[in-house]
């Protein structure tokens, strides 16, 4: 097992996360409101409510 430390990061990182996420697992558009095709603005704003974290090793 790895131990792991977890990083949110901001809006400006997670945007394309978020967008390739969306396209990848279509299932989950409704929940975003948002598409793949969104705005930057628009899918930033979802990060309040879905942040995302950078996962990397214990200490970094």
């Amino acid at each position: 097992m790895e131990n792991l430390h977890a990083v949110e990061i901001g809006a400006d990182e997670a945007v394309p996360v978020i967008r390739t996420y969306i396209r990848s697992v279509p299932i989950t558009r409704d929940h975003w409101g948002v598409t793949g095709d969104s705005a930057d603005a628009e899918i930033a704003e979802g990060v309040v409510n879905h942040p995302v974290f950078r996962l990397g090793p214990v200490g970094s």
